[in-house]
């Protein structure tokens, strides 16, 4: 995985992050929100591949070639879980970009 420090305006910060799973394989992260901005935002981009995307026992959904979810949250959200499941043999590729405001 690869990170990136994003420049943006002043009161704003980010990353981004390239995410590549191989056929089947599963990967599993926590959103990292940070206490001294008011917003957080996570933007999950499927670049290539398919992908279920667990986030609670009852939250889950499939993100195909071009999809993208975003997740935003006043405050902090650092207890939300991510597990990434790739549903192909091949290898997948997401674009996580965080930004806080």
């Amino acid at each position: 995985m690869l990170d990136f420090n994003l420049m943006m305006g002043e009161g704003c910060e980010g990353e981004l992050e390239a995410i590549h799973l191989e056929g089947n394989q599963s990967n599993s992260m926590s959103f990292h929100s940070r206490e001294e901005f008011s917003q957080n935002v996570e933007a999950i981009y499927c670049v290539k591949g398919q992908v279920k995307l667990k986030i609670s026992i009852d939250n889950s959904m499939i993100l195909d070639e071009g999809d993208i979810i975003l997740i935003t949250k006043k405050g902090n959200f650092s207890d939300l879980q991510l597990e990434m499941y790739n549903l192909k043999d091949e290898k997948a590729h997401l674009i996580r970009t965080s930004i806080h405001y």
